[in-house]
């Protein structure tokens, strides 16, 4: 399989502790789990050529430890799971947000 890198320097403004990155199979996508300034959980959605914000998930009462991981649907970059300790959620990008589509609970 051929994989290539890409790096580019872009910024997260509202997010300032980084937990958790992924980047699609055909790295057109970035998907960032992190924490603003007030501790606050996000997940982003980056379109990594244009360097552009795609959609944004905010957790107010979300525990940072909650989620343990990121990773996007096989072949595909708008589609990734969120893994946490008590659920497993599916979101798609449809229509300029993050949709979460389905849950999987413990």
């Amino acid at each position: 399989m051929n994989s290539k890198i890409l790096l580019k320097k872009f910024y997260l403004k509202e997010t300032v502790h980084i937990l958790y990155v992924v980047i699609s199979e055909d790295n057109l996508r970035l998907v960032v789990y992190g924490l603003t300034a007030d501790l606050v959980a996000q997940i982003v959605m980056v379109d990594v050529q244009n360097e552009q914000i795609l959609g944004v998930v905010t957790y107010a009462n979300k525990k940072p430890w909650q989620i343990k991981g990121l990773c996007f649907r096989p072949h595909s970059h708008d589609t990734f799971f969120s893994c946490g300790v008590e659920n497993i959620k599916e979101w798609r990008m449809m229509s300029g947000q993050l949709v979460n589509i389905m849950n999987y609970q413990n």
